[in-house]
């Protein structure tokens, strides 16, 4: 299973669906940041884990957060939810838009199910994050 950006809540939402992988998430993050910025949203990398890793860490997640420390920062589901969404709009309605990126319809999906999950998420007045999963 490929690794991709999930979304977690606090607190949790309960009986929700989300059926999102988040990989194109992830794979695409750099150019969906420069789309977002272009669009005059946060990037998306915003609502990640955005502490420095020290120039010479070369181990596995796990380690990281043994010398780190868990990452307890959580973000606005507002914020989220208009960034989520103004990417989203940008890629399915825009084909110049969309011809920069690798899985477009893909990317849509996933900006879809994660915007139902930010409605949801800011209806319960839940925070959140996007974390590497």
């Amino acid at each position: 299973m490929a690794l991709g950006f999930l979304p977690v809540f606090d607190p949790p939402l309960n009986d929700v669906n989300a059926t999102m992988e988040g990989t194109s998430l992830l794979s695409e993050c750099e150019n969906l940041d420069q789309l977002a910025m272009h669009l005059g949203v946060s990037p998306l990398t915003t609502f990640t884990d955005s502490r420095a890793v020290p120039d010479d860490f070369d181990g596995d997640p796990d380690e990281l957060d043994e010398l780190m420390g868990k990452w307890d920062e959580w973000l606005s589901a507002e914020d989220g939810f208009a960034t989520i969404s103004a990417l989203k709009e940008s890629l399915a309605n825009n084909p110049e838009v969309s011809k920069y990126f690798r899985k477009p319809k893909q990317l849509v999906e996933e900006l879809s199910d994660l915007a139902r999950l930010l409605q949801v998420a800011k209806a319960n007045g839940s925070r959140f994050r996007l974390e590497v999963g």
